[in-house]
């Protein structure tokens, strides 16, 4: 995967190795200039009140990135919130305050899946949605993970509608279920992946993020798979056989 997944906080002088999303090189720098923060509305109304601390600071930021790779120079807009957090020293004395920040939107997303030239667009359309999604909302990420298993189904030629002249939808838990010779070794992927998606789909329980993490490499496993072109060696093998075989 090109990683790193986009929800780690930051300060505003430290920001993470964020990938490029047109050339996935860690090379996106924050544009001079460009990073805007505002209090909240409750951070104004309480501040100054006698139980209020640096750590009840709210904010949201603003900021813009641009790839330094002279031969890209993508640009990135990047919004989220801000937190206030005390600084200790060794001996646990207080020596201070900061801000840390965590990004909540990227335009466009930033890059977590591999996309072989061969994958089908409206494939890769929704893994850059499960993309943009994350930092946002983890339920609603592995929602866009199930539908996108739903897509993988149809270009395996599993069939979405049950024959006759009132088609219905099939379930995915039943289209995984009824094609696992079709799936082979990639059934208990998909299955699993399945039981994630349902669970972001139907319920509003948390979801750990370390699952997502690993549900996403498993998914790029899956896309490589499928999708990623493989060097042909047939005919090398054949020379080699011909050539320095026994006669």
């Amino acid at each position: 995967m090109p990683g790193p997944f986009p929800y780690e906080s930051f300060t505003s002088d430290r920001l993470p190795a964020w990938r490029c999303p047109a050339c996935l090189n860690a090379s996106l720098v924050l544009v001079p200039g460009s990073f805007t923060t505002r209090d909240t509305a409750d951070s104004l109304r309480h501040r100054g009140e006698d139980w209020y601390t640096e750590e009840d600071d709210r904010e949201v930021f603003c900021c813009m990135l641009e790839c330094s790779r002279a031969d890209c120079r993508e640009s990135v807009s990047v919004a989220g919130t801000g937190r206030g957090m005390i600084d200790f020293d060794e001996q646990m004395r207080k020596t201070g305050w900061y801000t840390l920040y965590r990004a909540i939107t990227f335009v466009p997303p930033l890059p977590l899946f591999r996309l072989p030239d061969a994958c089908p667009e409206d494939v890769k359309n929704q893994l850059e949605t499960i993309a943009a999604l994350i930092p946002v909302s983890l339920n609603a990420a592995v929602n866009a993970l199930r539908v996108t298993l739903e897509l993988l189904l149809d270009e395996l030629s599993v069939a979405r509608l049950t024959d006759g002249e009132r088609p219905k939808i099939i379930p995915l838990a039943t289209r995984i279920r009824d094609s696992e010779a079709t799936l082979g070794e990639h059934f208990a992927a998909f299955d699993a992946l399945k039981d994630l998606g349902n669970h972001g789909s139907h319920t509003n329980g948390r979801i750990r993020r370390s699952h997502v993490e690993g549900a996403c490499l498993i998914l790029d496993e899956l896309i490589q798979q499928l999708f990623a072109l493989r060097p042909d060696h047939a005919k090398m093998v054949a020379t080699l056989k011909a050539t320095y075989g026994k006669k």
